[in-house]
């Protein structure tokens, strides 16, 4: 309710508290017209209980008020604690690194990031998913979990996980180098891969999805990747979830 109206209306009541008694008293001090079964005593007294009645429902009203609003005040803030409290990685693109893309072997690092202000425990990762954009064919690049001796980032840390896959020389290769003559020395790799996290001191686990695009030039004449040459992550994007909320 608006700060006018209330105003408005504290003067019109003030104004029928006064007024109103008197018009009572003048009518029945005329002593003519209408007769009624009441004096002006039990008019003014019901009057009274009116006033009584009208002031008990404006201060309800003004408690519902404050109420939904202080009710609305409070979400907001448990929302903002809610948010404070989630534990949230970033793709440290700085700490990224491509050590190797051969046909018959692949290893990536991915840095991740905490900006929280809480220890992050690490539950599981997923391999990561490369599709290039000249082919359907998903090419998975395992965690290599055996590599990683600590599972928990520190608050501001960044913590680095290797992806690697490898394959026999007289076997189908990891990877089709092949496929960069579509792209004329420009190899476009969208990756995909999900992290379930969780705060060390909370039971809750979640699920951060992360996708970004690996671009790497190889030259038309060569045939192999060389770290000499640019290698870019870009277009990170990711979401998070409560797994606890999809189980509800």
């Amino acid at each position: 309710m608006k700060k006018q109206n209330i105003i408005i209306m504290l003067c019109l009541f003030c104004i029928l508290v006064v007024i109103i008694p008197f018009i009572i008293n003048e009518s029945y001090k005329a002593g003519e017209g209408y007769t009624t079964l009441w004096g002006a005593k039990e008019m003014l007294s019901y009057f009274g209980a009116v006033i009584g009645a009208i002031g008990t429902i404006f201060i309800g009203i003004i408690a519902i008020t404050q109420s939904d609003r202080a009710n609305k005040i409070s979400d907001k803030l448990l929302k903002m604690e809610e948010i404070r409290l989630t534990p949230y990685l970033h793709l440290d693109t700085t700490s990224c690194e491509v050590i190797c893309f051969k046909d018959h072997e692949v290893s990536i690092l991915l840095g991740f990031r905490n900006e929280t202000d809480s220890v992050i425990n690490i539950i599981s990762v997923t391999p990561l998913y490369m599709e290039s954009f000249f082919s359907t064919e998903n090419i998975e690049i395992g965690f290599a979990k055996q590599w990683t001796e600590h599972f928990s980032i520190l608050p501001r840390q960044t913590r680095e996980f290797n992806f690697f896959r490898e394959s026999e020389k007289e076997k189908a290769p990891v990877i089709d180098l092949s496929e960069r003559k579509y792209t004329q020395g420009l190899l476009s790799l969208t990756c995909k891969l999900t992290v379930k996290i969780k705060n060390v001191n909370s039971a809750d686990i979640y699920s951060q999805k992360f996708e970004f695009a690996l671009q790497m030039c190889i030259p038309n004449n060569e045939q192999k990747f060389d770290q000499k040459y640019p290698i870019v992550f870009t277009s990170v994007e990711n979401s998070i979830v409560n797994n606890n909320d999809e189980t509800k």
